[in-house]
C-alpha cells in the first residue's frame, strides 16, 4: 500500500462569498483566496464548508481609508460553534451559518460577511478533472492498458457539495498503477499497467470512500 496525503485548497470551490464579493455594509470585498481552478468561484454559487475543513478570505477595501484601517484588520467570528478564525482563515466547527467579522485595530466592524457549515456525510469519487455534477464513481471501473484514470474527490452532505481545505489520503493497492501529477490537490490520476487491478481508498473528514480500477484489454 502507498499513500499520497494532500491537502484539499479550494480546487471545488467553496466559496464563502463569490469572488470580488461586496461586505454586508459595502466597505470590503471579502472573497475567498481564490484559484484560477476553483469551480462556481467565478460565478458566485454559495457552498458551505465542510465541517473540519479551512479556508481563506482576501480584504481589499471599497472606500477611501486614509488612516489604514483596513491594513490592520482582522477576522471575528461571532459563532464559535460554526467557524473560529484560524491560521488566517476560517476554520469550520460545526453546522449552521454565522458572521465573520472585519474589525479594525479599534476593535469597530468595518465589513462582515456570511459562512455557511455543513457535515460531510459521504465522499464523492467523480471521475474526470474537477467535475463534481458527475455522477460518483463505485465498484469497478474499466481502464485500459497506458491508459490515465482521473478522478475528483469531492464531500458532499446529501446533494450538497461542499469544499474548502482539508487532508485527503489516498491508498492504492498496487504500486504498477503509477500517479500522476495534475497541479490540482483535489484530482487524482493513476497510469494503468499492462495488466491487474488496484483498489483506491479515499479517507478525508472522518469519512472513506473506495473504487476498483481493472486493466481491460
Amino acid at each position: 500500500m502507498h499513500a499520497l496525503l494532500r491537502p484539499l485548497l479550494t480546487a471545488l470551490a467553496v466559496t464563502i462569498a463569490a469572488c470580488d464579493s461586496q461586505g454586508q455594509l459595502g466597505q470590503a470585498e471579502l472573497a475567498p483566496d481564490c484559484t484560477a481552478n476553483d469551480d462556481g468561484c467565478e460565478s458566485g454559487p454559495l457552498r458551505p464548508l465542510a465541517v473540519g475543513a479551512r479556508q481563506l478570505l482576501t480584504v481589499r477595501p471599497l472606500q477611501p481609508d486614509p488612516g489604514g484601517q483596513t491594513s490592520a484588520t482582522h477576522f471575528v467570528s461571532a459563532n464559535s460553534d460554526v467557524a473560529v478564525i484560524d491560521d488566517g482563515g476560517v476554520l469550520a466547527t460545526g453546522d449552521g451559518v454565522t458572521a465573520i467579522l472585519l474589525v479594525a485595530a479599534d476593535d469597530s466592524v468595518l465589513d462582515f460577511t456570511h459562512v455557511a457549515a455543513a457535515s460531510a456525510v459521504r465522499l464523492g469519487l467523480h471521475p474526470g478533472s474537477g467535475d463534481v455534477a458527475t455522477r460518483a464513481l463505485s465498484g469497478t471501473v474499466p481502464v485500459a492498458p497506458g491508459a490515465t484514470f482521473t478522478m475528483t474527490v469531492a464531500p458532499h452532505s446529501d446533494t450538497q457539495v461542499l469544499g474548502g481545505a482539508f487532508d485527503i489520503v489516498v491508498d492504492s493497492s498496487n504500486r504498477t498503477f503509477s500517479t500522476v501529477p495534475t497541479g490540482d490537490p483535489a484530482i487524482f490520476s493513476f497510469v494503468a499497467p499492462s495488466w491487474g487491478w488496484t483498489e483506491i481508498d479515499v479517507t478525508a473528514l472522518g469519512l472513506s470512500a473506495a473504487v476498483t480500477l481493472e486493466v481491460a484489454p
